[in-house]
Formats: structure tokens, sequence, C-alpha cells
């Protein structure tokens, strides 16, 4: 859809946005949008002002600690603002700990604003609209190619600690894109998925001392670089990531280990090549 810039005073341009897209974002006269700038120099409006989404559940002491926190990931993601939770019978210690690691260490922007025996009230304190998604992807790439480094170099005690930053970083911009429906948020939404998949694979083979060694994470690390030129549309380098893909996984095929390594080995690479393959899109 194309929209003609206009001189609007004294130095400044304007434009007119589509009546279909104000009022699906339920948007008015006076009312505010949020502006940024993508990776690709593209400007991205979106609207503000969403609605607080609330959700409150009952709980038990008898209820695990990991589904709690699982369950609070989730409400993070899916786009929810203000979590109450209550437990008929009062908390135990290793729940009301779950619900602060949780919180604290995996969900940006979230904070436990009461706390009780019985009761938890979680709200989000910021502005999801000041995210920029693709520097969340941009950041995710980066720790994603840590690891990879730290493989090479037959050093994974930080991998541990990196699959944290990751995990943190995949969860908010999956926020983000169920918040603010972002553009083309299928397409950024595979990618977020890729690179957990990718940095999960990862964190399994480092833990596997058969195959640290086989001399292949250097290829697939170049080829993981490649991948993000191949997002952005180009034909070329998305045809030079598969050909590097079916490199690895030949090398694969040749090496000595077991089925289920085999298989790990190969989600990396065939993540990496769709990651690519999204640029086709474009």
């Amino acid at each position: 859809m194309e929209r003609h810039i206009f001189k609007f005073g004294e130095g400044s341009t304007a434009l007119v946005l589509p009546k279909a897209w104000v009022d699906k974002s339920g948007l008015k006269a006076a009312d505010t949008v949020y502006l940024s700038e993508s990776e690709n120099g593209n400007l991205i409006i979106t609207a503000t002002g969403t609605k607080k989404k609330g959700a409150d559940w009952i709980t038990d002491s008898n209820v695990s600690p990991t589904l709690i926190g699982r369950r609070i990931g989730l409400h993070y993601m899916y786009g929810t603002t203000n979590l109450h939770i209550y437990s008929s019978d009062g908390f135990t210690r290793s729940q009301l700990d779950m619900i602060e690691d949780t919180v604290h260490g995996s969900c940006s922007g979230f904070e436990i604003t009461t706390q009780t025996s019985k009761e938890v009230v979680i709200e989000d304190l910021t502005n999801i609209k000041e995210v920029n998604l693709e520097k969340v992807i941009m950041r995710l790439r980066s720790i994603v190619g840590q690891e990879f480094s730290e493989l090479e170099n037959l050093d994974t005690s930080a991998i541990g600690k990196m699959e944290e930053l990751i995990n943190r970083f995949y969860m908010l911009g999956v926020r983000y894109i169920n918040i603010t429906q972002a553009n083309d948020f299928f397409r950024y939404y595979s990618v977020l998925d890729a690179l957990e998949s990718i940095a999960d694979s990862i964190a399994f083979i480092s833990e596997e001392p058969s195959v640290r060694g086989i001399n292949i994470f250097e290829d697939m690390h170049k080829q993981f670089d490649l991948a993000f030129t191949g997002f952005t549309g180009n034909l070329k380098v998305i045809e030079e990531v598969t050909e590097m893909r079916a490199s690895i996984l030949k090398k694969i095929t040749h090496r000595k280990i077991g089925k289920f390594d085999t298989y790990i080995l190969r989600n990396i690479t065939d993540k990496i090549s769709d990651i690519a393959e999204f640029g086709l899109k474009l």
C-alpha cells in the first residue's frame, strides 16, 4: 500500500494513515502512535495504548513449583500485563522462590508488586512498544554465535549462562509479537523459534564428549552468519547457505557418532537454513 508524503508546516512532512488500519488498531484523533526504525532503516509504525490484559488463577501448596513457573512464563509470552496468583492454603517457600526466579530471570519488565502468604501480584511496569524486535533478534544471533565459538574452542563452560540469556530474549520477542501483532509477525516468530531451537540443540550437544571435537562447528558457524544475510532476501546467499547445509550433512554422516547426536546436529544445520529461507518471503 502506497502513501504520498506531503509538506506540513515549515520544514516538516506528513502522511495519512490508512483508515482500515486506524480502525483495526482502535485509534482515534489525538491518539498516539509509536515510531521505530528497523535494522534495515525501515520505519515501523505501531499503535500504542494496548489494553491491559489481566489474568487470575488459583493454586495450592501441592502444585509443582516448576509448573507454576512455566505458567507464569506462558502468560508473559502471551501478553498478560497483570497476573494475580492465589493459593488456597498458602504458598510454599519453594513455590515463592520459583515465582521470584521466573519473574526476575526470564520475564523482562515483569515485577512482583504484591506478595503475601496467599497472594502474588505480578505486573508489567514497562512499555512493550519501546522494544525493538529486530534488535532482540540480533541480540539472540550474537549470543548463539558466541555458543558456536565456545564449541569451536572446546570450552563449553559458559553455554549454560548463555542459554539463560537466550531464553530471556526469546520470551521477550514472543511477548512483543503477541502484544503488538508486529508487521510480518509470522516471519519474525519463525526466526525466534529457529534461534531457540538451535540454542537448545547446542546446549545438548555441548554435554556430549563424543561430538565436541568433530570439527564441523566452524562450518556451522559460517553457515549461521551467512543465514542472516539470506534473511534479508539475498537469493545468492540463500543458495550458498543451502549448499553449505548439504556439505555439513555429508560430514555428519561420515562421523562415527550416535543416531540421536546425529539427529541433533542435523537439526542445527536445518534450522540455520530455515533462517535464510525465511528471506524468500521478502
